[in-house]
């Protein structure tokens, strides 16, 4: 057996032939990032509008009970 049988030779023409492969396979990552990113920028923002509505709903009750309590005593001052 000769050296020649076993050897392995790579090419500038293979490196660049595999670095513009992986280039777009970083592309591809990039841009599914990218909807990823945008993705929980707008539940973040949807979450932030519930939080603000459900404020909002459960002050309601504590509300009407503390305008009807100032009701009644306004009515039993009245009497």
């Amino acid at each position: 057996m000769s050296d020649t049988e076993h050897e392995i030779r790579i090419t500038l023409k293979d490196v660049y032939e595999k670095v513009n492969a992986q280039g777009d396979e970083i592309g591809a990552i990039s841009s599914k990032l990218d909807l990823y990113i945008g993705l929980t920028e707008r539940i973040a923002d949807h979450e932030k509008r519930i939080r603000t509505a459900e404020r909002w709903i459960f002050a309601l009750p504590g509300t009407a009970f503390v305008l009807s309590v100032a009701g009644l005593v306004v009515a039993v001052l009245k009497a």
